[in-house]
């Protein structure tokens, strides 16, 4: 038994005749299913006392029982809300609360301002970032790792009955599926129930099996969605560059570029969303286009402006990254993935259905074009293997470790209930649980007391702040090896981000700079015991400080990343932990002026951002731009700035 807070204890193994009883149901909607009318629904457009509900809502507001685990598995565009209105509601009756995650920043303040509008602010309240509004509230948004930091905190909010998580097939996203599969976990084993959204779903029959879940799957789609394989080869070559400010640069002559441009042309009285696979793609398109780009780079504000202008029809194309794909809700007439490569992999085919799914604004059929060459093409058709999935060990140790102490086999439990662990020998699990205490114990993050491992004060404190024991231990070193080297503390806090945050290009730093930095850090690191540090990366910093205009749109919100790690420390030295905390003076003054500086980019930003959406023109009026021919060549253009 897990020695958690009672709201937050594992249950008795059910026996078979419970589990009998308890036997999940799979509901097949189809286009026949018959379609509710339902009085006084809060969702907008039932102000005239009835709303129609679709095919798969009417099933769920049928049969959802709140008793059980549920899965939704529906195209997108369905409609959320009213699952999640008629989910919640059955447990707000009784009083109990509700925690939803979403997991982008961006799209867990979408859906806080959905559940606003259904349920009212004094219901709804909001943990992400700095705006954290749930004192007292029943219904928590949050990314998933906010969820996770807040148990690791104790918080009171975290005792809620209903977890929904939206765009649940993230489970099987290798980077960050992890933190998702852990709090799945630990919700569903301290008595909670989830409700899974999705349009993608992988492996859903194994998943609704695995947590004992009642399915609701649409076997139907509004919209015919039309494909077209598009092949040609990866030679559009987009990067970004130092030669202008904020600049990018792409051949002109590629292939893939003529092919865009001949769909374009092709549907150009339709509403289209190209989705491409990196920023730097995106920005360059945008600026040859002339077309606006979607991305979280982009102020919020205009990304309203975008996503308003696109659903009115007044903005006919729009670039976007995945984010868009993500449960923001813009359908359009025609669908073009601009490749899927990401450096040396490949988006994964989910990410790319949920993409595909865009389309469909109201006609019988939709197109969809994926350009790429043969290897994307085959990456596309090909499911994830699900034993590439790692287990999610760090993470769930770390969250039980700081709820409470706990023995060996309590956390072999627990890591061993993950979804990704269901794919893995059970030997495994085991080495590696007991290879990961071992190396907290000997980072002096674990503590044993007798048969209980407990989380020493400076673990709790990595636990709260959500910060990998790994990556503070290397932290510690070089701090500590940097006061020693006697460099100067600009340079010594430029160099700590760059561990930190190892962003930039090395190509990006001018060859004067790069030099001089090779220079300040030949002696330090001549003794190689910081392979990770490379200085054209620390000179970087030097530059965004002195020169905004060349910071990158992606630099504010890591600049937040770095707030998180100085709270870290500080409470370090708060707490007794470090009378002086390594680092923490150099990298709160290299933090400051970096936020300077980016509020200096951002104003230029935004200005630029407004003269491009502002400036929108036909694709292909006679002001734009020469057309890409199908030619080979390495020939080059810089835009931007």
């Amino acid at each position: 038994m897990f020695n958690l807070p009672k709201w937050f204890s594992f249950r008795k193994k059910k026996t078979s005749r419970e589990e009998e009883l308890n036997k999940h149901k799979t509901y097949i909607v189809d286009e026949k299913y018959p379609c509710l009318s339902v009085d006084n629904l809060p969702i907008k457009g039932s102000d005239a006392g009835k709303i129609k509900l679709t095919q798969i809502q009417s099933c769920f507001y049928e049969h959802y029982d709140h008793t059980k685990n549920c899965i939704i598995s529906a195209p997108t565009g369905t409609g959320k809300s009213i699952p999640i209105y008629v989910a919640a509601r059955r447990f707000l009756n009784e009083g109990q609360r509700i925690i939803l995650t979403a997991p982008t920043k961006k799209l867990v303040k979408d859906l806080y301002a959905s559940c606003v509008g259904i349920f009212g602010y004094k219901l709804v309240g909001l943990n992400t970032g700095h705006d954290k509004t749930t004192s007292g509230k029943y219904i928590i948004v949050s990314t998933p790792e906010g969820y996770l930091s807040a148990i690791r905190g104790r918080k009171e909010w975290t005792k809620a009955s209903l977890l929904i998580i939206d765009e649940s097939h993230m489970l099987f996203d290798v980077s960050r599926g992890g933190d998702l599969d852990v709090a799945m976990t630990v919700f569903i084993k301290s008595g909670g129930k989830v409700l899974l959204l999705s349009g993608t779903f992988l492996k859903k029959e194994y998943v609704a099996n695995f947590i004992q879940a009642e399915r609701f799957e649409a076997v139907y789609r509004r919209t015919q969605i039309i494909e077209h394989e598009v092949l040609c080869p990866d030679d559009f070559d987009a990067s970004t560059t130092p030669k202008t400010p904020m600049g990018y640069s792409f051949n002109t002559k590629s292939i893939r570029l003529y092919k865009l441009t001949e769909i374009l042309k092709k549907k150009e009285e339709s509403s289209i969303l190209v989705f491409v696979p990196t920023k730097a793609i995106g920005f360059a398109l945008s600026h040859y286009l002339n077309v606006p780009f979607h991305c979280a780079d982009i102020p919020e504000e205009r990304l309203k402006e975008i996503e308003l202008g696109f659903n009115d029809g007044s903005i006919k194309t729009l670039i976007a990254t995945t984010t868009l794909a993500q449960g923001v809700n813009t359908p359009c007439d025609t669908v073009v993935q601009f490749g899927t490569r990401i450096g040396g992999s490949f988006m994964d085919s989910y990410v790319v259905d949920q993409i595909k799914g865009r389309g469909g604004r109201g006609s019988d059929t939709s197109d969809f074009f994926l350009i790429g060459d043969e290897v994307e093409v085959f990456h596309y058709k090909n499911i994830i293997l699900t034993k590439s999935i790692p287990v999610p060990h760090e993470s769930m140790i770390m969250t039980m470790l700081a709820t409470g102490d706990r023995r060996s086999t309590e956390l072999l439990e627990a890591v061993s209930s993950t979804l990704a662990a269901s794919f893995v020998e059970k030997d495994k699990i085991n080495s590696t649980v007991e290879g990961y205490l071992k190396f907290l114990r000997a980072c002096n993050i674990l503590m044993d007391k007798g048969l209980l491992h407990g989380l020493t004060q400076e673990g709790i404190l990595l636990a709260k702040y959500y910060i990998y024991p790994e990556v503070y231990m290397g932290y510690v070193r070089l701090a500590r090896e940097l006061y020693k080297s006697g460099l100067p503390e600009d340079v010594q806090g430029q160099v700590i981000m760059s561990y930190l945050f190892p962003e930039g290009k090395v190509q990006d730093c001018p060859g004067n700079l790069a030099l001089e930095y090779k220079m300040k850090l030949n002696a330090f690191l001549s003794s190689g015991q910081f392979p990770d540090i490379v200085p054209e990366k620390a000179a970087l910093y030097s530059r965004f400080i002195k020169h905004p205009t060349f910071m990158p749109e992606y630099l504010p919100y890591k600049l937040k990343d770095a707030e998180r790690w100085v709270g870290m420390l500080s409470d370090m030295q708060k707490y007794g932990v470090h009378k002086e905390p390594p680092g923490l003076a150099v990298i709160k003054k290299t933090l400051m002026e970096l936020k300077q500086a980016a509020a200096k980019s951002e104003i230029l930003r935004a200005k630029k951002s407004k003269k491009t959406i502002d400036n929108v023109v036909p694709l292909f009026s006679k002001d734009k731009p020469e057309k890409a021919m199908p030619i080979n060549s390495d020939q080059a253009v810089a835009v931007g700035g």
